[in-house]
């Protein structure tokens, strides 16, 4: 799906109109009040990342390995949001990687129709990549703007690693 770029002014005005109208109400689901985020993936277009769903790791141009996150956050009004975003495999506490940075969010519909600020396309680093297969995989996800709101989302998914990218050498 396409983004929306609007001035700051204009979100703003669309997100309450959005508000206003109930977006999304029909679905039966009761959105919640004030600032959330909804983590997912995909590098060009928003992917809502269903729970346990398998997620490919990527091998980067650079040597590296990543999955791709994406988010699209609701109750902000701003053109950079700062990300917090922690990945670490489920029962392996010393696991635990954290990407930290500012990021460029643009006005985009969600599935429901409701307007967020959208984030594309993040390389999400785990650790010990090539022994990540079949693994479930926590995201944690905090956004923030520079007011003082923030929001986030932890989200579960499985890493599917190519079978030429599989370390044969993977203990705990």
């Amino acid at each position: 799906m396409p983004s929306v770029d609007l001035p700051r002014g204009l979100r703003l005005l669309t997100l309450l109109a959005a508000a206003a109208l109930g977006c999304g109400a029909d679905s039966g689901e009761e959105v919640p009040a004030g600032p959330r985020v909804t983590l997912g993936t995909g590098r060009e277009h928003f992917q809502m990342l269903e729970p346990e769903a398998a997620v490919p790791l990527i091998k980067g141009i650079q040597g590296g390995f990543h999955v791709w996150t994406s988010f699209i956050a609701y109750g902000f009004d701003t053109d950079v949001l700062r990300m917090e975003l922690a990945t670490r495999w489920d029962t392996l506490d010393d696991s635990v990687l954290e990407m930290k940075g500012n990021v460029s969010v643009k006005a985009m519909p969600d599935e429901r129709g409701e307007v967020g600020l959208s984030s594309l396309g993040w390389p999400a680093t785990i650790f010990n990549p090539a022994c990540a297969n079949g693994r479930r995989l926590r995201l944690d996800l905090t956004v923030l703007d520079t007011e003082g709101h923030s929001a986030s989302d932890r989200r579960y998914c499985i890493v599917d690693v190519a079978e030429e990218d599989r370390s044969n050498d993977c203990s705990d």
